[in-house]
């Protein structure tokens, strides 16, 4: 009986410590705290304050949205730039092949 208990307890600590990685991953971790710790430790607030609470919950998702897409938006214009400096790049070799070239020739 103490080996299923032993075995359950270590399937619940390591899908606790993949949702852990998982929120911070996705950096959900302040809405998971909120969400924990607001209702445990201030159920009297919670209750009497429902529509502020959920508007606090509410926010600190959108925040985290608005961070992904920052996120996302740089990626992409890191991206674009990369592609720029290697166009740019290809462009000033083939010209110095080009003029290198022309100094053989001459």
């Amino acid at each position: 009986m103490s080996i299923l208990i032993g075995f359950g307890l270590s399937i619940f600590l390591i899908l606790l410590s993949l949702v852990l990685r998982l929120t911070k991953l996705l950096r959900l971790t302040l809405p998971l705290l909120y969400i924990i710790i607001v209702p445990t430790f201030f159920s009297d607030w919670y209750r009497q304050n429902e529509f502020l609470a959920h508007f606090i919950l509410a926010a600190l998702v959108g925040i985290v949205i608005a961070s992904w897409i920052i996120t996302i938006c740089r990626k992409i214009q890191e991206k674009r730039v990369e592609r720029n400096r290697a166009e740019l790049d290809a462009i000033i070799n083939s010209e110095r092949l080009y003029y290198k070239k022309v100094e053989y020739i001459e």
